[in-house]
């Protein structure tokens, strides 16, 4: 009489477990497009800015690029390690996830920070040119 056993194991859980499983570790495919989300497009709205935002700014986003550039270089070299050296290396892969979500978020913050700086200074430059605007119709010629 056969064992009942494998076949359970064989029809419940290696669908449920070891495929999935298997499917997440294999290599991505590396001709997928890589979509930036519209609520992401922050080059695009510093061009659409001046030149004078986006040299205030350049230097945030430098380090904002190169801290996703370290999380993207973390991530391939994580795919490219073997399941077990993963599994065991997992509390320092952990504290290096933790690190440069951290390190991402401080860089967020800077340059939105940066943003709101630079968009009050052209409000008050504005402010200023209309104003000095205004004393110049006022003041008799």
């Amino acid at each position: 009489m056969p064992c009942r056993c494998v076949n359970f194991y064989i029809m419940i859980i290696l669908p449920r477990c070891v495929l999935p499983a298997d499917k997440s570790f294999r290599l991505p495919s590396p001709n997928r497009p890589l979509r930036e989300p519209p609520s992401c497009n922050s080059r695009y709205k510093v061009a659409q800015s001046g030149d004078a935002v986006a040299r205030e700014l350049e230097a945030h986003l430098k380090t904002l690029e190169q801290s996703f550039s370290d999380i993207d270089d973390f991530f391939k070299e994580q795919v490219e390690l073997p399941f077990m050296y993963r599994y065991i290396k997992r509390d320092e892969i952990q504290e290096s996830i933790t690190r440069h979500n951290q390190s991402v978020k401080d860089y967020i913050l800077l340059f939105s920070l940066g943003v709101n700086l630079s968009h009050t200074a052209a409000s008050l430059q504005m402010q200023q040119s209309m104003h000095a605007h205004q004393l110049e119709l006022v003041t008799p010629a």
